[in-house]
């Protein structure tokens, strides 16, 4: 089919769409990993030609069985329009921070803590913990997690855990390098019994929330909010971690920013960790894919991140062009993101760009990019980068709660 008129209609919402077969089935795969659609309606109702265009971008059928086993059913592609459901919220209570609070993000290489008393810090801390098979996460009990937080003698009333985990059909799942092989842990979680376990050992009330959620909380406490702006908070790592807040509520939704599959192609392609999909997001984006791909292209091995960010300061034409095109990454993630869900205002943060002369950089890059995308304020950043999301698993603990589904 040549180019046309596309209308793609998600469990959540609608888009509308001027394109070729590929654009119509980019959107498909992308709209899955944003908002968990289980069923998709099309018009025109090319349903075939679809679904054979969704197997040629994931020609392993990896992302289509991930997809499967994570929300409990095959996606489903259809003709005709659905009527959207309302987005699922965590919903913020009306209520002052009081107590001890510990805020937790076990994050792709390292576990940071936060101490809150009232609603102000005390402390935090930060212990590596590796990635992957070599992570002190693998294979972990229950018993060693409640050591490795080492929070007790705080004595928290609460506490409030971001998983590298994200968030389908209402529960979070174990689907990331970091909690992939994460033993009993990885068992509780996938069971939706984590928090009850860890309130008992850890004898408080515990709650788990994905990364995500926990940058979106921290932006909410940290921003004034007049109940009505949205705002996409995306916090830079190893891979890539996001939040959409509707005021002062934050939509429950996968958010797999990292897994989505863009116009803005990256210069070098790697298999997607999770998914097994190439040239996916996190190949544009993420820390290890921008150095692992300056060494490809240029063979200077061990190359660093941060190398890397030296590099693009200094003027270096391939950690440039790879800075460039992370830039308009985040301009096509935006301009999704609007399609689908109107104006808002865009958060980065994250590791990534804690750098300030690289951020400037990079900023640079990226408002240029964002001249294009009507609808999106980019914002300046309103949170510690490398706390964000620690801060954000303690707000979330003490004032929000999840009602819906």
């Amino acid at each position: 089919m040549t180019d046309g008129l596309w209308s793609i209609y998600s469990e959540y919402t609608s888009v509308e769409l001027s394109g070729d077969v590929n654009d119509a089935a980019r959107m498909i795969f992308n709209l899955v990993n944003i908002d968990g659609s289980r069923s998709i309606g099309v018009d025109p109702p090319l349903v075939p030609e679809l679904k054979a265009e969704l197997l040629r971008l994931d020609p392993g059928s990896t992302w289509a069985r991930w997809w499967s086993k994570h929300s409990g059913s095959d996606l489903r592609v259809v003709a005709g329009k659905k009527k959207p459901a309302v987005l699922p919220l965590i919903r913020r209570r009306e209520q002052s921070p009081s107590g001890r609070v510990v805020g937790v993000n076990i994050g792709g290489h390292n576990l940071r803590t936060v101490f809150l008393e009232d609603g102000k810090m005390l402390d935090s801390r930060r212990l590596r913990i590796g990635s992957g098979q070599i992570s002190r996460l693998a294979n972990i009990t229950l018993r060693d997690l409640v050591s490795l937080l080492d929070i007790s003698a705080f004595g928290p009333e609460k506490v409030g855990i971001a998983w590298s985990a994200p968030r389908v059909n209402g529960s979070l799942r174990s689907s990331s390098i970091q909690l992939e092989n994460a033993g009993e842990v990885g068992r509780l979680l996938d069971l939706n019994e984590i928090d009850s376990a860890l309130s008992q050992e850890l004898r408080c009330r515990a709650s788990s929330w994905n990364d995500g959620e926990a940058i979106a909380a921290a932006e909410i406490s940290n921003r004034s909010t007049d109940g009505k702006g949205q705002v996409l908070s995306i916090k830079l790592g190893t891979s890539i971690a996001a939040g959409f807040s509707i005021g002062s509520d934050i939509v429950s939704a996968p958010l797999q920013l990292s897994k989505l599959l863009l116009r803005a192609s990256p210069m070098v392609e790697f298999d997607h960790p999770i998914i097994g999909v190439r040239g996916t997001s996190r190949d544009v984006l993420g820390a290890t894919s921008l150095a692992q791909a300056y060494q490809a292209i240029t063979g200077a091995s061990g190359t660093s991140y941060k190398d890397y960010c030296e590099l693009t300061v200094a003027g270096d034409p391939v950690a440039t062009e790879l800075t460039r095109r992370a830039a308009a990454g985040i301009a096509e993630i935006a301009q999704v993101m609007t399609d689908a869900f109107g104006s808002f205002q865009l958060a980065v943060t994250g590791d990534n760009i804690s750098d300030e002369v690289y951020s400037a950089v990079f900023e640079r890059f990226l408002t240029a990019e964002l001249a294009n995308v009507r609808g999106v304020r980019l914002l300046s950043p309103g949170i510690d980068s490398s706390l964000g999301a620690a801060i954000g698993a303690a707000v979330l603990a003490q004032e929000f709660s999840i009602s819906h589904y």
